[in-house]
């Protein structure tokens, strides 16, 4: 993976003002006391203050406005670091917001000891309220921003594994959909590594290979389409050979390979012109 050119970290003045307009007076006020607890237990070489202006900015891009939501997605990444027990953030904040962290704790750590109840939390998640389903979405979406200014392969393959298996299924087509889409877009690049993005594959060398692959999975086209968020009639051309998948975004490369299961990067080398390519 490469570093990219990180955007300017964002700042807490700088989001408030920019919720002013969606966000009730009482809210923000109860948000300066939440951001200055996750300013006060982030330690110096964290990434949990970032996290949580994007948290909550996405929560409210998205029109989340209860108050106890906000600032679990605020403190959440605390809870991942073991920066913050969550025995404090419940006498700061009390039992509603460390009620809908619990359902979230698992999913957040994900270490290895505790990788059994992390995927017991991911399976729970359709059972869960929807203020639970919208913090994992903009948690996903946070963790996605760090992975671009501090890349880490391993780590980028285990978001978008967790996001087509657990999460895009559950996101409904709206705010949240099309964060998660985004959060793709921002990891397709480090899915590709160096490779040139500005393949030229032949049409009929992708339709043999999306047919292969759609047949290994045993979906259906149709299926296909839907989990790759492209337009069934889109991926039936692809599949038939009459469209030209060199005009696909690198986003719905990577969604489609997603949906078929298989590395975008390996998806792009074996369609290009010439004999296969091992991706290393």
């Amino acid at each position: 993976m490469t570093r990219r050119t990180p955007t300017p970290a964002p700042s807490w003045p700088q989001t408030r003002a920019d919720l002013e307009a969606r966000l009730p007076a009482a809210t923000l006020s109860y948000l300066d006391a939440v951001i200055d607890l996750v300013q006060r237990w982030t330690p110096p070489t964290a990434a949990s203050y970032p996290h949580a202006l994007r948290a909550v900015r996405a929560l409210a891009d998205a029109g989340t406005t209860e108050p106890d939501v906000l600032a679990a997605g605020a403190v959440l990444d605390l809870v991942r670091t073991g920066s913050c027990p969550v025995q404090e953030i419940h006498r700061q904040l009390g039992r509603a917001v460390t009620t809908l962290l619990v359902r979230l704790v698992p999913i957040a750590i994900g270490q290895a000891h505790a990788e059994g109840a992390r995927q017991a939390a991911l399976r729970l998640l359709p059972d869960g309220p929807p203020a639970v389903l919208a913090l994992a979405f903009t948690d996903a979406y946070a963790r996605a921003a760090e992975l671009t200014e501090h890349p880490d392969q391993a780590q980028a393959d285990a978001l978008i594994e967790e996001i087509r298996t657990f999460l895009l299924p559950l996101a409904p087509a709206g705010p949240f959909h099309d964060l998660l889409a985004r959060v793709m877009t921002d990891l397709a690049p480090r899915r590709l590594g160096q490779h040139d993005t500005s393949w030229n594959p032949s049409p009929a060398a992708v339709a043999s290979r999306l047919r292969q692959l759609r047949h290994d999975a045993d979906l259906r086209p149709d299926d296909v389409a839907a989990a790759a968020g492209l337009p069934a009639d889109l991926y039936t051309r692809l599949e038939a050979g009459q469209a030209d998948p060199g005009q696909l975004p690198v986003v719905q490369i990577q969604a489609l390979a997603c949906a078929l299961g298989v590395d975008a990067r390996q998806l792009l080398l074996d369609n290009r012109p010439g004999p296969p390519v091992a991706a290393s």
